[in-house]
């Protein structure tokens, strides 16, 4: 189920948002809705677009927030990370997935460039929206697969490539 991804990534970033004076919250809206992926993979994603979101809110004197969103359109779910930071300029959002670019100091360009790979990987796309002074959302669109059967093996995938949402690890 999708809202485990949020849970998952509300429980690891929490308390690093919380202790930064973040406001953080999470917001449900997909009804249970299922979708096959690789958890290590995207939480992995969800991670490194909390940690840009967490950067991009750093610089603000009071009032950072960060959302994680999860909702359903159509045929997919879509997860969104949504900051009131700096936002990017038009040349930084069209170079942002590029391999070894980064605005940050010390930053590795790598961050983003996994985050495109892996949304790929799952037959995901990504859109960004972001004002320079305003903040960005980055959503990730996945498609939306059937629930499961109860009585089926949660830890058996159904392709090689494939690791059900509910497994552990």
């Amino acid at each position: 189920r999708a809202v485990r991804l949020l849970e998952e990534a509300q429980s690891v970033m929490g308390r690093e948002l919380e202790s930064r004076e973040v406001e953080f919250r999470v917001r449900d809206e997909s009804a249970g809705a299922c979708v096959e992926v690789d958890p290590d993979q995207i939480r992995q994603l969800l991670l490194n677009l909390l940690n840009n979101a967490l950067a991009a809110v750093q610089e603000m004197d009071s009032g950072a927030s960060i959302e994680l969103a999860c909702r359903v359109a159509g045929g997919q779910v879509i997860l969104e990370v949504i900051d009131n930071g700096r936002g990017m300029s038009e040349e930084e959002r069209s170079k942002m997935f590029e391999l070894f670019y980064s605005t940050r100091k010390g930053g590795t360009g790598l961050g983003l460039a996994i985050v495109e790979r892996i949304a790929q990987a799952h037959d995901g796309r990504l859109e960004v929206e972001s004002e320079v002074g305003r903040g960005t959302t980055v959503r990730l669109l996945l498609p939306r697969t059937a629930a499961r059967p109860a009585e089926e093996p949660a830890a058996i995938p159904h392709r090689e490539s494939e690791v059900p949402l509910e497994s552990t690890g």
